[in-house]
Order: C-alpha cells, then structure tokens, then sequence
C-alpha cells in the first residue's frame, strides 16, 4: 500500500493549499481509489489509461472524503483543487500503473 511515505519526496511539489488540507489517511483512501479504478478502466494507451485512473480517482476521493469542503467552497472548486495533486500521483504510480495496463488491459 502506498501511503504517505511514497510521497514526501514530492511534498514541495504539492500546492499549499492542498498541502494543509492532507492528512495521513488521504493517502490510504487515494490508493483505494487508485487500486480500484486501475481495474475499472481502459484506454488505448498507457498515458490515457494513467490520466482516466488518477481524474477518476480524485474525483471520486472528493465526493466520498472532502464533501464538507464542497459544501464550503462548491463542488467545481472543490474537485479543481484536488486535481492540482494529479501531477504528484502521477509520479508515484506511474510504474505501477503502466506495468499494470501492460499485463492486464485488452488492446483497445
């Protein structure tokens, strides 16, 4: 499980207020989604495979675990702050994820 040990090396890169509103458990609760969607989804390459399992990823987290943040900020906001995170995410599970479409995923 990748938690927040997996992304310090990236923390500077990680927009302030995103940075504040992180916690250890945000980390577990991203790679669930993470986890769960790298078997949902198909594209007809890696890269877009990648970019459809992270936006789907964090859109999901924010409406399961950031809905009071919807609530203060609007929903559009919400989901565009946490997208800022994606390029992060990418960093993390890039390997993992292109090894993954590579062994698993049908030609498209």
């Amino acid at each position: 499980m990748k938690g927040i040990d997996a992304y310090r090396p990236y923390f500077n890169e990680i927009p302030r207020d995103l940075l504040r509103r992180l916690n250890e458990e945000d980390f577990k609760n991203l790679h669930k989604f993470i986890s769960e969607n790298a078997e949902t989804w198909n594209a007809p390459n890696a890269d877009q495979y990648i970019d459809l399992v992270l936006e789907y990823s964090i859109v999901e987290f924010v409406y399961e675990y950031k809905d009071d943040e919807i609530d203060t900020i609007g929903e559009e906001k919400t989901i565009d702050l946490w997208k800022g995170l994606i390029p992060v995410i990418k960093k993390v599970y890039e390997k993992h994820l292109k090894l993954y479409y590579a062994l698993h995923k049908e030609e498209y």
